[in-house]
């Protein structure tokens, strides 16, 4: 079960990524847009308590984890704050889907 949650988290992991992309093409096209604004909204709603959720899950997971060293286990919680749309499909990578 572990596994199967570490492996369906990296696709929920770049949904943010997606949206953030979507997002800036559909506001550069700004007459004609693809989206309407007010949908773009709706869908920014979602995406945010998915970031909540995921972040929440990777900060659980760096302090539970061996595989981090100690000291970089505070920088890592940093970036993933800070960096959250890039850094959440990185730490997954890097970490999560290796973790067994």
């Amino acid at each position: 079960m572990k596994r199967f949650l570490h492996i369906i988290i990296g696709p929920i992991s770049i949904i943010p990524l997606l949206f953030t992309i979507l997002f800036l093409i559909n506001l550069f096209s700004f007459p004609d847009l693809w989206i309407s604004m007010e949908s773009m909204f709706v869908w920014l709603l979602y995406v945010v308590l998915i970031m909540i959720g995921v972040i929440s899950y990777f900060v659980v997971h760096i302090f539970h984890t061996t595989k981090i060293r100690s000291d970089k286990k505070t920088l890592w919680t940093i970036i993933l704050f800070f960096g959250h749309v890039v850094a959440m499909p990185i730490y997954w990578y890097l970490f999560v889907l290796s973790d067994e």
